[in-house]
């Protein structure tokens, strides 16, 4: 009977302890839920995997990122003996994915300033993967690089239009923003 009762606030402290710190988010775990979050439009999901702050993880998850492995079942079954066509699928899902998530986070930038901190390291992983994985389809060389490498090249430009639009936007209200701190901080010394 006393082992029960020491055994009742065990478990529910186990079980709140395990529910209020989960196991350590890995770049593949990370990859698998933006890859799930961002091809199934769930914000809610996309949010669990932006909050990972750690910029080796952020890095190599967005490395990790692969095309939805459903679609990459679907093309399996067309072409079975054509392994470039699976990776080239693969790569395509992989620059989509990208974009995506650069949507989102410059989306979540633009409602809320506040959390450019917090992001920055998404943006600038997302920035560098873009870049990266435009090189290689630009590149030459490679099966996967024919066919329009200069086309990615473009879409990557428009891809980056609303970034560039809010950050102008940002730097353009500067200026209105020092003068604004320069009249409160002279306010501020005459009282």
């Amino acid at each position: 009977d006393d082992d029960d009762d020491d055994d009742e606030p065990k478990s529910s402290a186990l079980t709140t302890k395990s529910r209020s710190s989960r196991a350590p988010a890995t770049s593949e775990s990370i990859a698998t839920l933006l890859t799930q979050a961002l091809l199934s439009n769930d914000d809610a999901q996309l949010e669990v995997a932006l909050h990972v702050p750690d910029v080796r993880i952020i890095n190599a998850s967005l490395k990790a990122l692969k095309g939805h492995p459903y679609k990459q079942e679907e093309e399996k079954n067309k072409q079975h003996s054509q392994q470039q066509s699976r990776a080239e699928f693969e790569y395509h899902q992989k620059g989509e994915i990208l974009a995506a998530l650069l949507a989102k986070l410059v989306t979540r930038l633009a409602r809320a300033p506040s959390r450019a901190q917090n992001l920055g390291g998404w943006l600038r992983g997302t920035l560098v993967a873009l870049k990266e994985h435009n090189e290689q389809s630009s590149g030459s060389g490679s099966g996967m690089k024919k066919g329009g490498g200069g086309g990615n090249e473009i879409d990557l430009a428009s891809k980056l239009a609303p970034l560039k639009n809010l950050l102008n936007d940002r730097v353009e209200s500067f200026p209105h923003l020092l003068r604004l701190e320069g009249r409160l901080s002279l306010l501020g010394n005459r009282g």
